[in-house]
């Protein structure tokens, strides 16, 4: 026999709405002043909860006239079990995203989450979605392809930071990472990422490194520190990663003011080709900033005059801080030699030439302004490249 139907205040909305133990959410009995002086009451009534196109339950819920849309079973577990842990996900025991009673509701880690979906069979499947424009086929061959982001991206009609989040696994995780075949881990790291072209007395550029995969964390502790200039509001650790701190703010509306209370929570970073960043509100106004440069400004302090923020890898999306360092230039673009990393050649994006073309340029007995035309490039270009002034490494 089921247990009787509880009611009782959403955290955040008490005295406002309330949600209930079978999943349902009710708007309480109040009254509110109106701009022109009346006041209005609203009786207690059930609302309506629509479908997400992800499968979950979701309602309006109205305050101080600010609408929000939340998810009903996270409104749930607010209001019975309480504001979540830092990083928490809202778990369904059974796997039916519909099913919001308490009883199959619970905060867990997102590995208890995925590990639920695995068990249920219900991960979503990338290569449903009609907007998709890539197959698992295309995501191994990209990441297995020692050609730069841009010219795949070019390649598959997506953009270079789509390439980017594959080849880190970001994105169409389930497709290789730990479940990569012998042989897809044999061609991304051996001697098969060498580009198959004729060699017979000639240089050949090196091919593009793979792009890099974030490391796992490292072993030692991982220590917290408020940023330079946002202090109270986010916070860096040594391992590369930023929260916000939970702060209240002051919020206005017609009738007033009113403060808002936010909880801390991790921030989702993104990339900017390689580099990890993220982005932040100061004064009501958006500032997004270099994840590597934010942990050497919050542990080493200020860059001095002309020095950059230098990874010791090489790796860019390594942001723990005993991988980085404040640099002279000089030095930094000698890391890049020494790693491998520069870009030159075929490796920058708007290159125009490939290291072939260039071979041939070097041995065409025509006139520098022949060449030129039947290239599409200036005369100057051609005979820079004849004269060994660029493409020096070719």
């Amino acid at each position: 026999m089921d247990s009787p139907e509880r009611w009782k205040d959403i955290s955040g909305y008490e005295g406002f709405y309330q949600a209930s133990t079978y999943g349902r959410v009710k708007s309480v009995s109040h009254t509110i002043a109106r701009s022109d002086g009346t006041t209005q009451t609203f009786p207690d009534h059930m609302l309506r909860l629509a479908t997400s196109q992800e499968g979950y339950q979701q309602v309006c819920l109205t305050v101080n006239r600010q609408k929000q849309t939340h998810a009903v079973h996270r409104l749930v577990l607010l209001a019975w079990r309480g504001a979540p842990f830092p990083g928490a996900h809202a778990c369904h025991g059974d796997g039916d995203r519909s099913n919001n009673r308490l009883e199959n509701l619970r905060w867990d880690s997102p590995a208890g989450n995925y590990a639920d979906r695995a068990r249920h069979g219900v991960f979503p499947d990338p290569t449903k979605p009609h907007h998709t424009k890539l197959t698992e086929d295309a995501v191994l061959a990209i990441r297995i392809d020692p050609r730069s982001n841009n010219v795949v991206a070019r390649e598959y009609g997506v953009r270079r930071e789509t390439i980017a989040m594959v080849r880190q696994y970001k994105t169409w995780q389930h497709v290789g990472g730990p479940h990569e075949t012998p042989e897809i881990k044999a061609i991304r790291h051996t001697s098969q990422w060498q580009r198959h072209t004729p060699t017979v007395g000639r240089e050949v550029e090196p091919p593009h490194p793979p792009r890099p995969i974030a490391p796992p964390l490292p072993e030692c502790p991982e220590e917290w520190r408020d940023m330079p200039g946002f202090e109270g509001r986010y916070a860096v650790s040594n391992h590369g990663r930023v929260k916000s701190l939970p702060h209240t703010t002051v919020r206005r509306n017609p009738s007033g003011t009113y403060a808002q209370q936010y909880s801390g929570r991790m921030l989702k970073i993104s990339l900017a080709g390689t580099y990890q960043y993220i982005s932040l509100r100061k004064e009501g106004k958006g500032v997004s900033l270099f994840i590597h440069r934010l942990v050497l400004r919050t542990f080493v302090g200020e860059p001095p005059d002309g020095h950059e923020a230098c990874h010791h890898d090489g790796n860019p999306v390594n942001n723990h801080l005993a991988n980085l360092r404040w640099d002279s230039p000089i030095n930094n673009h000698a890391d890049k030699k020494r790693q491998g990393t520069q870009a030159r050649g075929e490796r920058i994006g708007n290159a125009k030439l490939t290291a072939d073309q260039v071979r041939a340029i070097r041995d065409d007995p025509r006139p520098t302004v022949v060449v030129a035309r039947a290239y599409g490039m200036t005369h100057r270009n051609i005979s820079l490249i004849r004269l060994r002034k660029t493409w020096k490494h070719i």
